[in-house]
């Protein structure tokens, strides 16, 4: 079916292709004209301007279908047939940042300053790109300029306030927003920037005379009366006095101006809730929550204020809008539950965690999901592997757990207890419904490696990187089993390096490398990307092993013995390879 947006689009592109083609067909007659009144050939006398404009219609066409790159190749030919075109040089630095290649729009700037010196656009364009590159210095001295040469600028000042207050030079912030104040004294703006800024560094009059003077001059604005509240409330915190019923007064009074005007302005009603539950003021909390929740799931504003909230990690006054509004959420209800079920796993409280995923029923088939996945990594956190074994297995029974999560760490559970059969069965389960589930793949292939499987297991991680050739785990795995089977050695450090290429970092994937040159009889080299290993992964009995094995090649029986009682030391269970190991070294001394 084709919406109304879509059907938009497909014509506007008809009518931009149609005025090519006229275009075009204009361009070619008249150079036919223009040939056969000069006798040579027309594809000499292609006008350049009519190029360069061919071009730009295709870059525009490119723009709309979001081809960004052959955009980009376009707009470089229609420079190329009008090099001195302004327009043409600007398009190209936009689709340049657009693109993210902020040094080369950088380049093509600055050489359009050389020409151009006091072009404030360019100007503002250049210090956009240093911001971008992180060099503050350049940026702020460009912005500066832009101002010196145009101070009408605006939004040039407040830029410069914002990166001044970034660097914490609060001084400068606030010598810039006078300078705008100067400037523009009848702009609310200016006192408005100039009063969060005092009230960030503690100077409560400064700010108050400043917040006060932008309300004066714009007294509807609702920026400024939050911020006044903020400002409140900062007071208020700071405040000896164990009453300030007067503040609070003060503050409730901002709120239901704001609503009194705004009635639908959603921020002001959560917050003005919560303010009521701070105060004491329980009934008014409770009342106002109430309405909130009723309008929940018709509001879509609760639930963006409410993530926003957990995503600052303000999670106590989430907590208490998400309990206060759940009672009348309705359908909105069991979205609240999973957000307050997540918080509370952030706050290590799996009791309220687990209350609130059970309250999640079957028929928010996501959710469902979801809740039950969360309710069996807390049941193993809490060493209660064989309830969360249980909970996902009842769950793929009944046919609600669909999802490949659920196979792939009912399996990873079996795995852990050692029910190695029952993890196989269940991650091929799993892959009768994804069979080119990547994560699922690899997981069968280790399972395969530790019942000893090893041509299965090598198969299944090639069939990873069928589908994900950078997979770098599939291939160090392939490359460490081959090592350990003791063959295809030169196809195996092949593999572990791409690994390396890929993932540069990995402690695992460098002890492989490691294991490879150990298996091919260079201890020293083995030993040296073994320590790099230990470096990244200082907690793996593994990687000391290895250690030890290859210091003891070296007759560095000192390290090798060392190496050897640390990785039992990691060991979850008694490791009597290593102590024979150890004997064996402490014999030879």
């Amino acid at each position: 079916m084709i919406t109304f947006h879509k059907y938009l689009k497909i014509l506007t592109q008809t009518i931009l292709l149609a005025s090519l083609i006229a275009v075009c067909s204009c361009s070619l007659i008249n150079m036919k004209t223009e040939r056969i009144k000069t006798n040579q050939p027309y594809e000499a006398n292609v006008s350049k301007k009519n190029i360069s404009y061919y071009n730009f219609m295709a870059y525009q066409l490119e723009i709309n279908k979001l081809n960004y790159q052959k955009a980009l190749n376009n707009i470089k030919i229609a420079i190329e047939n009008n090099p001195k075109s302004y327009h043409l040089k600007k398009e190209k630095i936009n689709l340049l940042m657009r693109l993210e290649k902020y040094v080369e729009a950088l380049e093509e700037t600055e050489d359009m300053l050389k020409k151009n010196p006091k072009d404030t656009y360019l100007i503002i364009t250049s210090g956009d790109i240093y911001l971008r590159l992180k060099n503050i210095e350049k940026a702020t001295k460009n912005f500066l300029k832009a101002i010196e040469i145009n101070p009408q600028l605006q939004e040039i000042y407040f830029i410069l306030a914002d990166i001044y207050k970034q660097a914490n030079d609060f001084n400068s912030a606030i010598q810039i927003c006078n300078a705008f104040i100067q400037r523009f004294p009848n702009s609310s703006e200016g006192y408005l920037s100039l009063g969060k800024l005092f009230a960030q560094v503690g100077k409560i009059k400064e700010a108050d005379d400043a917040l006060k003077k932008a309300f004066e001059i714009n007294p509807d604005s609702e920026n400024i009366k939050f911020e006044i509240i903020r400002l409140l409330k900062l007071i208020r915190a700071n405040s000896e006095e164990e009453n300030n019923q007067g503040v609070n007064d003060v503050i409730a009074g901002i709120y239901l101006d704001i609503l009194e005007n705004n009635s639908g302005n959603t921020v002001a009603a959560l917050e003005l809730a919560y303010f009521y539950h701070t105060a004491g003021e329980a009934a008014k909390s409770r009342n106002l929550f109430k309405q909130l929740g009723e309008q929940s799931y018709d509001n879509p504003e609760i639930m963006q204020y409410i993530l926003a909230l957990s995503e600052s990690k303000l999670y106590f006054p989430a907590l208490i809008m998400l309990e206060a509004l759940i009672p009348t959420a309705k359908d909105a209800a069991e979205d609240f539950h999973y957000i307050a079920g997540l918080i509370y796993e952030e706050l290590d409280n799996t009791k309220s965690a687990k209350k609130h995923y059970l309250q999640i029923s079957k028929t928010s088939e996501t959710l469902y999901e979801n809740s039950i996945l969360r309710l069996a990594i807390i049941y193993k956190d809490e060493n209660q592997t064989e309830k969360a074994i249980k909970l996902l297995h009842q769950a793929t029974e009944e046919g609600t757990g669909k999802n490949s999560l659920f196979f792939l760490y009912l399996g990873l559970f079996y795995e852990q207890t050692k029910q190695l059969d029952k993890a196989e069965q269940a991650i091929l389960k799993g892959l009768e419904t994804a069979p080119e589930n990547v994560n699922l793949i690899f997981r069968l292939g280790v399972i395969y490696d530790k019942l000893g499987k090893k041509s299965s297991c090598i198969k299944e991680m090639k069939k990873v990187i069928k589908y994900e050739p950078d997979n770098a785990q599939a291939l160090n795995y392939i490359g460490y089993t081959y090592a350990d089977m003791g063959k295809n050695f030169k196809k195996a450090e092949e593999l572990i390096r791409k690994a390396l290429t890929i993932s540069p970092q990995d402690g695992y994937i460098i002890d492989s490398l490691g294991w490879i040159l150990y298996k091919k009889g260079k201890y020293k080299k083995a030993i040296i990307q073994l320590e790099i290993a230990r470096q990244y992964v200082k907690d793996d009995p593994i990687i000391l092993e290895h250690l030890g094995d290859a210091y003891a090649k070296e007759k560095r029986i000192k390290a090798a013995i060392q190496y050897y009682k640390e990785a039992i030391k990691l060991s979850e269970e008694k490791n009597k390879e290593l102590e024979d190991k150890i004997k064996r070294l402490e014999d030879k001394k």
